[in-house]
Formats: C-alpha cells, sequence, structure tokens
C-alpha cells in the first residue's frame, strides 16, 4: 500500500514541476481543474504525512510558490508549429477581473494557500515537540526536582 502512495506522490509533484515557470493559464479551464485536484491529493499526501521530509518539502514548495505567483499567468496560450506562445493579459489589470474561468484558477490557488499554512503547522508541530521533548528530558526525568514539584503541588492543593 506504502508503495502506491510513493507513486501517486511522484506523480503529483512530477505534475507540478512540470508547470516550469508555474504559469496558470486563464483560459484553459480544463488545465486549471486538474491542477485543482493534483493540488489536492498532494494536501491530503502532506496531511497524511507522505510528504514529511525536509527535502521532499522544500522540492513540492518550490513549485507550489511558483504556481501561487500570478505574476507569471497568462491569458491565452496558442501553439504556433511547436512553439507556444504566451499571451498575458492585455491590460494587465484584466488580469483581476471575473470571468466563468476564474473560480478555477482562485481554487488552485487557495488549495495551494491551505498547503502553505498546512507546512507551516508542520514546522510548528516539530519544533514544539523538540521543545517539549528537551523539557521532559531536562527536568520531568530529573528525580531531585519531581520530587520538589510534587511537594510544591500537595503544599498547593492544600490551600497553604
Amino acid at each position: 500500500t506504502g508503495f502506491k502512495f510513493f507513486l501517486l506522490r511522484n506523480l503529483t509533484n512530477e505534475y507540478l514541476a512540470s508547470f516550469g515557470s508555474g504559469a496558470m493559464v486563464h483560459t484553459s479551464r480544463t488545465e486549471n481543474l486538474l491542477a485543482g485536484c493534483m493540488c489536492r491529493v498532494i494536501e491530503d499526501l502532506l496531511s497524511f504525512g507522505f510528504q514529511s521530509s525536509h527535502v521532499k518539502i522544500r522540492a513540492l514548495l518550490g513549485n507550489l510558490v511558483r504556481m501561487l505567483d500570478g505574476r507569471t499567468d497568462v491569458d491565452v496560450v496558442e501553439m504556433f508549429g511547436t512553439e507556444l506562445d504566451l499571451q498575458p493579459f492585455q491590460p494587465l489589470d484584466t488580469r483581476w477581473k471575473m470571468t466563468s474561468m476564474s473560480p478555477a484558477v482562485t481554487k488552485v490557488k487557495a488549495t495551494i494557500i491551505q498547503m502553505l499554512v498546512s507546512v507551516a503547522n508542520l514546522r510548528a508541530n516539530f519544533r514544539l515537540a523538540k521543545l517539549l521533548h528537551f523539557f521532559k528530558k531536562d527536568y520531568v526525568e530529573d528525580k531531585r526536582l519531581n520530587g520538589e514539584l510534587r511537594k510544591f503541588h500537595a503544599f498547593k492543593l492544600e490551600g497553604k
């Protein structure tokens, strides 16, 4: 079963890496829906610990931040032979106008933001666990200090 999750993680991470510059094409609804699905799968893998090592998270975050950066988004992509022609928004402020294609792009970017929050929470939880480990090792397992704490608590419970 673990191997299936490994394959799924590789598929989704390679898909994100294939975005290159991270440019999202606003008029490509199906591509944006697929990107949203891939991001939700990655979010689930992240929440279940399948993207837990520092190396894996760093590789993932680079691709996510590139996709989140709207400065590289384009309006239309056209093929001329074997070359892609990325047509930016004209004028640039039209990128902010709501169209029928906007919700798909917005969902992808909102999912990416949620993943960044999850990574920040993961880091905070790791740091807290490390702090609690040191506290336990240095204070709770110290028999002399432990005895003093018990006396203090018994003293407080008696209301003195």
